[in-house]
């Protein structure tokens, strides 16, 4: 049984291949994903772009998640950031390091959220721009600088990469 990323599971940041893994399958990485195998929260190694076969033993407990690696844009974002201001738009961000962010997750046991993690994050970045900097419009680039910063001392120990903001409305 050839093992690939389900179709309706392609957005996913992160999913993991629910079904037992049987030895001498094929492994299927589409372009624009990795595939973490993991035992016990442990990285055995990363399935690039391309077909891959299981050994013919498989160690019990072993795991296969697949890790979107390419840049994803348009994810929304909004919320209080300072007394009485609101911040909405769109970032981007990325996974630089699969077995990262898998290792993460795994020891977690679920990937759900992942992508509600990285949003606060940024709003969690925002806040502490707007809280440091006097909000108005000759500092709003400085702010996003110093969120930016913020948000990728959070999120890089995991391996994702905040790119920036493709839109933001500060009011």
């Amino acid at each position: 049984m050839p093992i690939a990323r389900p179709p309706d599971k392609q957005a996913d940041l992160i999913h993991k291949w629910a079904a037992p893994l049987t030895p001498n399958d094929t492994v299927s990485v589409e372009d624009g994903d990795s595939c973490v195998s993991i035992q016990w929260g442990k990285v055995l190694g990363i399935f690039e772009p391309g077909e891959h076969r299981l050994p013919a033993q498989i160690p019990d407990g072993v795991e296969l998640w697949f890790c979107t690696t390419r840049r994803i844009f348009g994810t929304k974002f909004g919320g209080d950031v300072s007394a009485g201001h609101s911040a909405f738009g769109e970032f981007s961000f990325g996974v630089t390091s699969p077995h990262l962010l898998v290792a993460h997750v795994a020891g977690m046991g679920s990937a759900e959220g992942m992508t509600d993690y990285v949003k606060a994050a940024v709003m969690r970045g925002l806040k502490h721009a707007f809280g440091v900097m006097p909000l108005n419009p000759a500092t709003l680039g400085d702010a996003q600088d110093l969120a930016k910063e913020r948000i990728n001392a959070e999120l890089e120990p995991l391996g994702v990469k905040f790119s920036g903001f493709g839109m933001m409305n500060v009011n």
